[in-house]
């Protein structure tokens, strides 16, 4: 069996785009070439890496057993090249998968942080709500992902990042923002705005607000974090929000935090595959969320 490294690294991106016109135009390869690459490599393991639906290649059960292996080989093979460099200087790109609400308030002074320490300024984003970041962990189009809930998938570690404290919120003038207690009666006569199903804060919402209420009218329903409470800010709705998102607009009195029975603490998480290969520049990430405090300046 003779596979070489650029196979490999044309089957992980065809894994990562589920095409092979993406993954040609990425590596700078003529279709005809990638096309061939393909052809070739699965015929060392006689057998289809991919499912064939028309223009798209769905990796199937036998690559996805290959594909941690091929990414593996290809972090370290990228660990050889860095030990040209003397000064053992952190190299590579870091792919990072954020929902929302970390990436609209967590991760700009994160990466901030980490850029001034390692002088590594190579990383892209991926942003979506915390099951799109799962999707992206499986096909490894992210190398790690900063959540807002526990995965429900066995193959992906996860592991206790930091906390957050969560408040129901509505606008100054809103009736509910005059009382000192609002109970959950009151609660349930009230519309909610809140955000899209498979994010981290309309799971705590489902089982956190909508299970204990006797009713629960929703009037929107978004899938951005800044969206949502801008329309709590605009009378929409009263909603279930992140402190990381209000602290400032309660400050400013352009939002009003309600004083309910509604449970105020989550967690957030740090996420992988387990089959992930830490090399030096991930673990290093790894390192410094664990020990990232948001309030340095």
């Amino acid at each position: 069996m003779h596979i070489t490294l650029r196979q490999l690294q044309l089957f992980v991106t065809i894994a990562q785009h589920s095409s092979l016109t993406k993954a040609a135009e990425q590596l700078h390869l003529s279709r005809s070439a990638a096309s061939m690459a393909l052809a070739e490599l699965e015929s060392q393991f006689n057998q289809p890496l991919f499912d064939r639906n028309k223009q798209r290649l769905i990796i199937n059960r036998f690559g996805e057993k290959l594909l941690p292996y091929a990414d593996e080989l290809l972090r370290r093979y990228r660990d050889i090249q860095s030990l040209t460099n003397l000064k053992q200087r952190l190299t590579g790109q870091l792919r990072i998968g954020v929902s929302n609400t970390i990436g609209n308030y967590l991760l700009p002074r994160l990466l901030a942080n980490f850029r001034h320490q390692t002088q590594h300024l190579h990383q892209t984003i991926t942003m979506g709500n915390s099951n799109n970041i799962f999707d992206a962990l499986d096909h490894f189009r992210v190398d790690i992902g900063l959540v807002e809930q526990i995965p429900d998938r066995s193959h992906l570690h996860w592991e206790v990042w930091r906390q957050d404290h969560l408040s129901v919120a509505a606008a100054p003038n809103h009736p509910l923002a005059q009382k000192k207690r609002v109970s959950l009666d009151a609660l349930s006569k009230n519309v909610w705005v809140v955000r899209e199903a498979g994010s981290g804060m309309r799971h705590l919402f489902e089982q956190r607000i909508r299970s204990v209420l006797t009713a629960c009218d929703v009037a929107l329903e978004l899938n951005s974090s800044e969206c949502l409470v801008q329309s709590v800010m605009a009378g929409i709705g009263i909603g279930y929000l992140s402190q990381l998102s209000i602290a400032d607009r309660v400050a400013n009195q352009q939002l009003a935090t309600l004083n309910t029975d509604i449970a105020s603490q989550r967690d957030l998480y740090l996420v992988w595959h387990q089959d992930k290969h830490l090399d030096p520049l991930l673990s290093k990430f790894i390192e410094h969320c664990r020990q990232f405090e948001p309030q340095q300046r």
